[in-house]
């Protein structure tokens, strides 16, 4: 761990701001990229970009201290605190969907090229950012033998007091969202529809946090007591993953009912093809 980086006179730069900056450049860049592919000038990237920020770590607070709110009560304060960690990944999607939204409708972009865009984007961002928890010592996992067991921050801001060698949850997040940003590389080129490739990412992410939070401990894995042990991010996420599917299912559906229509032959046609054909007349 290394909460903090280094320090220039009395400010302290933190590791985990420095690393969610650096996946937030990371983002901007591939999603100029894709921007680019899609007839997206550098001026609608860097705009979009800068309201799925603000919005993103508003709503991902502002969550994270909603189901959090006994540990904020007493000192509301420590809210804005970012520094120490403490942002949900789910409230920091609704913040970034209802951001992508007002955009869409303000610069008369389509809602899908904007989310696609922004696909391959996320999980590059979001695997700097995991750095960043680790470095800070927070969302890290349940005590383990394995030999890349660390030792975490056991009180938030009192380095001395660790917790038994615990399982790198963070490490195994970044690692996998390198892995779910080359799928969704791959699953680029075999969409065929407008937000086909976000809703992908969506649910392969889904499914990403479904599997790690069965080895994260904390205030991010706390447990969904109705369905225990299953922890709310899990609940939230396998929630998630189904309206995701049903999307794609009943949008796959309509795209091919509609082309079916298409080619199915008009009366009009049926008509004239039925028609007899009368003999030409020849002459002698």
């Amino acid at each position: 761990m290394r909460s903090i980086l280094f320090s220039i006179g009395p400010v302290r730069i933190h590791s985990y701001g420095v690393m969610l900056t650096l996946g937030f450049l990371a983002g901007i860049l591939w999603m100029r990229r894709e921007g680019k592919q899609r007839g997206l000038g550098t001026d609608v990237v860097l705009d979009f970009a800068l309201w799925i920020l603000l919005s993103s770590i508003i709503f991902a607070r502002a969550l994270f201290v909603l189901l959090n709110w006994s540990d904020f009560a007493d000192t509301p304060r420590d809210i804005v605190l970012l520094w120490r960690g403490g942002l949900s990944f789910h409230g920091g999607v609704l913040g970034a969907l209802a951001a992508a939204t007002l955009f869409a409708i303000r610069r008369r972009i389509p809602l899908g090229t904007l989310a696609d865009a922004g696909a391959p984007a996320i999980p590059l961002g979001y695997a700097f950012a995991r750095i960043g928890c680790f470095l800070n010592g927070c969302c890290g996992g349940y005590p383990t033998a394995l030999p890349w067991a660390v030792r975490f921050s056991a009180v938030p801001g009192n380095p001395a007091v660790l917790t038994p060698p615990s399982h790198p949850t963070q490490i195994y997040d970044s690692l996998m969202s390198l892995l779910v940003f080359g799928i969704i590389l791959l699953l680029k080129p075999h969409t065929r529809a407008r937000g086909q490739l976000f809703a992908a990412y969506v649910a392969i992410y889904s499914l990403e946090r479904y599997v790690v939070d069965f080895w994260r401990v904390g205030a991010s894995a706390a447990v969904f007591h109705p369905l225990a042990p299953l922890t709310e991010a899990q609940v939230a996420s396998v929630v998630i993953a189904i309206i995701v599917a049903a999307y794609l299912l009943v949008d796959e559906w309509v795209r091919l009912h509609a082309a079916q229509e298409a080619l199915a032959p008009t009366p009009s046609d049926a008509e004239e093809a039925e028609a007899p054909r009368k003999p030409k007349k020849t002459h002698r």
